[in-house]
C-alpha cells in the first residue's frame, strides 16, 4: 500500500510556473514552496492514497522519479503532449496493465501507469473519487519516490542563499578525476568532458553522471539510453581540453583525436582508458542545470597500472601516494 501526505512531496523547476500549469492541468493542486526554485504538490484530504502496484510491478516502475497511476493511459498521454510533455512508448506489462515514461516541463522524469483491473483502495482511508468519463486522464499519486522533506524543515525562502562566486571558490579545493561521457553513433556521436561522475551501487554494478542539459550529449543520452564514462589518464590531457570545448569543436567532429570502439550499447569507448563502464541509462532526474543520469554498467574495460587525471584548482594534475 502507498500513501503519502503530498504537503510533504516536491520537484525542482527551473520555471515553476510552467511546471504547476502542467500538473494543475493534469487534475492535481500545488503550490510554489519557494518561487523560482520549488513546487510543492497538495491536497485538500490529509492524505492521497491510492493501492501501490504488486511488488512484480513496482520493479518495472522503478525508472521515474514519480509514478502516477492513471485510469486512462490514452488519455493521459494526450493531455501531457498537449502541454509539452515528451511521452515515450507505452509498455505493456502483461497481466499487470500499460505503463509509459514522461518527462515533465522540468525535465523530471515520471510515469504513467494504468492497471489492467481498478486500483485497489485501502478500506476506511480518504481517496481520491472515482473518475468519471469527463474527467479521464486525470491522475493519482501513487508510490512517490521522491525525498520527502521533514516536517520541521523551515520553508526554503526563509534560508539565506549562498553566495555562488564563494561556492565555486570552494568547489576549486575539491579534487575531481577526470572523465569524458559519450553517446549515441557515427555520425551523431557526442561526448563531453566532465568530473561529476562517481560510482553507485556494485549490485547492480552502477555509476552516475551529472550533464548539463545544455551540452550537445545530453539529450542524445535520452533518446539513445546509453552512455559510456571513460576515465582518464594523465597522458589524455589533451583530449580532456578538446572534449569541454576548448577548441571550439562539437559534436562527432571530437572523436578525430583519441582511438574509438563500441562494446555492448554502442556508444564510444576510449581504447586506452583507465577504465571505461558502458552503461543503460536507468533513471535521469532533472535538478537546477544539470540531470542526474544513473546507468546501470552493462560491460566494462580496464587497463591497470596508470594514473589517473585529476582536476584540481583550476589546473589538471597527477595523484601522488602518501
Amino acid at each position: 500500500m502507498s500513501s503519502v501526505k503530498l504537503k510533504q512531496v516536491y520537484l525542482t523547476a527551473n520555471d515553476p510556473g510552467r511546471l504547476a500549469e502542467f500538473y494543475e492541468g493534469l487534475g492535481l493542486k500545488v503550490r510554489f514552496a519557494d518561487p523560482g526554485k520549488w513546487i510543492q504538490f497538495v491536497s485538500d484530504a490529509a492524505a492521497f492514497c491510492v493501492a501501490g502496484p504488486t511488488e512484480s510491478v513496482s520493479d518495472q516502475l522503478q525508472d521515474a522519479v514519480l509514478v502516477f497511476g492513471v485510469d486512462d493511459l490514452d488519455a493521459a498521454m494526450e493531455r501531457a503532449a498537449a502541454m509539452g510533455a515528451q511521452v515515450g512508448a507505452v509498455r505493456d506489462m502483461e497481466s499487470h496493465g500499460r505503463a509509459v515514461k514522461v518527462r515533465d516541463p522540468g525535465g523530471n522524469v515520471i510515469q504513467f501507469y494504468q492497471a489492467a483491473g481498478e486500483l485497489r483502495r485501502s478500506p476506511g482511508q480518504r481517496c481520491m473519487p472515482g473518475l468519471t468519463t469527463r474527467q479521464r486522464g486525470r491522475i493519482h499519486l501513487m508510490n512517490p519516490r521522491v525525498v520527502a522533506m521533514p516536517s520541521a524543515t523551515p520553508p526554503l525562502s526563509e534560508t539565506s542563499p549562498l553566495d555562488a562566486a564563494a561556492f565555486r571558490a570552494a568547489m576549486r579545493s575539491v579534487p575531481g578525476t577526470v572523465s569524458i561521457v559519450t553517446t549515441g553513433r557515427a555520425p551523431n556521436r557526442h561526448g563531453l568532458t566532465l568530473t561529476a561522475g562517481c560510482s553507485l551501487s556494485a549490485a547492480p554494478p552502477s555509476v552516475l553522471v551529472c550533464v548539463n542539459r545544455s551540452a550537445g550529449a545530453h539529450d542524445i543520452i535520452l533518446s539513445s539510453g546509453s552512455f559510456c564514462w571513460n576515465i582518464l589518464g594523465v597522458e589524455h590531457r589533451d583530449l580532456a581540453l578538446k572534449f569541454s570545448g576548448q577548441d571550439g569543436s562539437k559534436g562527432d567532429i571530437r572523436f578525430g583525436d583519441g582511438l574509438w570502439c563500441d562494446l555492448k550499447t554502442g556508444a564510444p569507448s576510449l581504447v586506452g582508458a583507465v577504465c571505461s563502464f558502458d552503461c543503460r541509462v536507468v533513471n535521469a532526474y532533472s535538478d537546477s542545470s544539470h540531470t542526474i543520469f544513473t546507468g546501470e554498467v552493462v560491460a566494462q574495460t580496464t587497463r591497470a597500472g596508470c594514473e589517473s587525471l585529476v582536476y584540481i584548482d583550476g589546473c589538471f594534475a597527477a595523484p601522488k601516494a602518501v
